[in-house]
């Protein structure tokens, strides 16, 4: 009687909260006690829960686990075992679930409402190699969901480095905030758009604009909001189209 973890679960800890499970890939979390712990540690493919050396708590449990579809059971003869992103990491810190990042101070607007006084960029500007340490530490203290805005964070030249990294590394794109226009001037983004909203890494995304975006969103097909406008954003990332969008006003 061999349990495995499901591919799409790992095993996460953090300060004071050190058992919990991670469902991949929109980063959900459930905390666990130390028993139901225990035995998703022995849920590695490797070890025989119907030896004597486990009590029938420890199968009822696992048991559990099975029908939640956490873990599944191996087939006699199969062979399975864990990822290195399902192995558990305990991370020194408090449980962060989303980091709101703001990742430039300059916009290609000058709204006059704007708090960030962002054109200017008044308190200067993150270089790349500590833009992509501080994406690093995001990874290290397993924030589960990342905010991205500015500024206007698509001005930036290394956007898309700061979202593949962070993606690649099962961190999830929540948000994209946004005033849309540079989707206009460059058909890559409508690609990033689609990939990184509609399950190439953040379920459930927007790239979110204007107040007036969201009140009329066909003036803004790059508006990306849980399941709706997705259709028109796919044909444009897939046609190489350029998406349009109203922007803000000044």
């Amino acid at each position: 009687m061999r349990y495995v973890l499901n591919e799409r679960f790992a095993l996460r800890g953090w300060d004071r909260l050190p058992w919990a499970v991670v469902r991949r890939p929109d980063n959900a979390v459930q905390f666990v006690d130390k028993s139901t712990f225990r035995v998703l540690s022995l849920c590695d493919g490797t070890i025989d829960l119907a030896l004597p050396l486990f009590d029938e708590r420890t199968r009822t449990i696992a048991r559990e686990l099975e029908r939640q579809g956490i873990v599944r059971a191996l087939a006699e003869g199969e062979r399975a075992g864990l990822t290195d992103d399902q192995r558990y990491v305990c991370h020194p810190n408090r449980c962060i679930r989303t980091a709101h990042w703001s990742i430039t101070g300059r916009c290609n607007y000058r709204c006059k409402h704007c708090y960030m006084d962002a054109p200017d960029a008044l308190l200067g500007e993150l270089d790349h190699d500590t833009v992509m340490d501080i994406a690093r530490q995001i990874v290290d203290a397993g924030i589960l969901r990342v905010n991205l805005t500015g500024g206007e964070p698509l001005v930036r030249r290394d956007f898309l480095d700061i979202v593949d990294y962070l993606v690649d590394r099962h961190v999830v794109i929540h948000r994209i905030y946004s005033n849309g226009r540079l989707v206009t001037h460059n058909p890559e983004c409508a690609a990033c758009a689609y990939r990184y909203a509609c399950g190439g890494g953040c379920r459930g995304s927007a790239l979110a604009t204007t107040p007036d975006d969201v009140m009329a969103p066909d003036r803004a097909l790059c508006l990306l909001y849980r399941g709706g406008y997705l259709d028109r954003v796919r044909a444009a990332a897939q046609g190489g189209a350029k998406v349009a969008s109203a922007g803000a006003t000044a």
